[in-house]
């Protein structure tokens, strides 16, 4: 494929992002101060899993990519913009709960057969439950534009490398009180120290990356995440807002920005995320309600 050729090693690793099992809080009495806060993002991550099982969203996505003079190709600027649905869900054979996007317009014309592949995913897993996951995801990030393929563009990417699973392998720091807009928050810095990583590129070797989070000074909810992303010929960044859904009452994204660049291109992408509804699981996984019937 054309649109491939000017990224050699390419930011497209993982279709969906596998979230960890909840890990109980290990918080020593000794604990430095910024130790103490490092434990506490980590515990947050693992309630926000909690809290959020089963959860679909509805995601308005444009991405425009821009071509610089020095394209070799002559490819022109253009846009897209998808109308998904996020899915976070637990299926058979997944090691923890999943999040994928399926794609249920493009540019406003509607992708057709998606609606009873997912229905039948959803109300009937099976063992090949993940790998049909996959496949969805796979297809849905077929339509983003751009020359630098990617399939990690999901708003809770970050929140593995805050997992307390990965812990031996980071490195956090705390950095300095700021404000989000009128909010007071603590900025913390990590980076993946040693593979194997989270994130790899198409040809199979670790990309380690580096990121920022905000927290609430008290809480240490999450505000923000930032994740950045450098290889030989790439780089990109991503950052995810979250907030706490008047309905559900629990803490989620609600904004997407992006921006992956490489030698002749850049992409810039703004995802914003609306109605965040439950649907039901069973105790043996199957789910009883199909994402759109609970409003």
């Amino acid at each position: 494929m054309t649109l491939r050729r000017a990224v050699a090693a390419p930011f497209g690793v993982i279709a969906f992002l596998l979230l960890s099992a909840p890990i109980a809080s290990q918080v020593a009495s000794a604990q430095s101060p910024d130790a103490a806060l490092i434990q506490r993002v980590r515990d947050q991550v693992v309630q926000l899993q909690a809290q959020s099982p089963s959860l679909v969203a509805r995601e308005q996505y444009k991405q425009t990519v821009s071509y610089r003079r020095t394209d070799p190709f002559g490819q022109q600027a253009a846009s897209r913009e998808l109308l998904s649905e996020l899915l976070m869900v637990r299926l058979p054979g997944a090691a923890g709960w999943i999040s994928f996007r399926d794609v249920l317009e493009v540019d406003g014309r509607k992708v057709g057969n998606r609606e009873q592949r997912l229905v039948d995913l959803l109300q009937n897993p099976s063992p090949t439950a993940l790998q049909q996951a996959r496949q969805l995801a796979a297809e849905s990030a077929r339509y983003n534009i751009g020359n630098i393929p990617r399939t990690i563009n999901l708003p809770d990417i970050a929140l593995e490398f805050l997992s307390a699973r990965h812990a031996e392998r980071m490195t956090f720091t705390v950095g300095e009180r700021v404000r989000l807009g009128d909010q007071p928050a603590v900025m913390l810095r990590f980076q993946e120290r040693t593979g194997p990583s989270i994130i790899r590129d198409n040809t199979g070797r670790d990309l380690l990356l580096s990121g920022r989070v905000w927290v609430e000074p008290a809480s240490a909810a999450l505000l923000r995440t930032e994740l950045i992303l450098r290889d030989r010929s790439s780089a990109g960044n991503c950052v995810v807002d979250f907030a706490v859904d008047e309905r559900l009452k629990i803490r989620v994204p609600t904004r997407m920005t992006e921006r992956y660049s490489a030698s002749a291109s850049t992409i810039d992408a703004v995802a914003v995320y609306s109605d965040y509804r439950r649907f039901g699981v069973s105790t043996d996984e199957k789910i009883t309600k199909p994402p759109g019937v609970e409003r």
